[in-house]
């Protein structure tokens, strides 16, 4: 090779270096992740501010305070329950990488007065079933996120004999 091509090479790798020195490479992310920061129950909200959520046998969620624990509630008739209620939910944020969850029974009124299922989609679907010998049924759901957050939430289902 000649002179000036080996002199050419080594002034534009330097130059190369002392470009990438000073200006530096952004690095762009491959795989990144965003974790669920909250899990609500919010279906609207007013030009007030003022929350609207989901509703269960025609009766909005009301948000409680329960022995320090945050619990959402909703108490109505069986007569004006559907067969099966989706549980509605919203994640938070929205681009939330994994925004399944999964949902636990942390307790009942009786043995056999819910029906908790899930459809092939992954949405879950509640139907509160009439004990005999009870007036009611009740159940409390804890919805966790399936990230590994650890955010979760619980709400409560009653439905009473009218």
């Amino acid at each position: 090779m000649k002179k000036l091509t080996i002199i050419l090479i080594v002034v534009i790798y330097v130059a190369s270096v002392v470009v990438v020195g000073v200006f530096g490479l952004k690095a762009i992310p491959v795989d990144e992740r965003y974790p669920v920061n909250a899990i609500s129950f919010v279906e609207s909200v007013d030009e007030d501010g003022t929350e609207h959520y989901f509703k269960y046998g025609g009766v909005e969620l009301q948000k409680k305070t329960e022995n320090g624990k945050l619990v959402y509630a909703a108490n109505f008739s069986f007569r004006d329950a559907p067969d099966a209620m989706p549980i509605n939910y919203n994640i938070t944020p929205t681009n939330a990488s994994d925004k399944s969850v999964y949902i636990t029974v942390i307790s009942r009124s009786a043995d056999g007065c819910y029906e908790l299922t899930r459809s092939i989609t992954g949405a879950y679907y509640i139907k509160l079933n009439k004990v005999e010998g009870k007036s009611g049924s009740s159940v409390t759901l804890l919805i966790k996120a399936a990230d590994g957050s650890g955010v979760s939430v619980q709400m409560r289902l009653t439905a009473w004999d009218r």
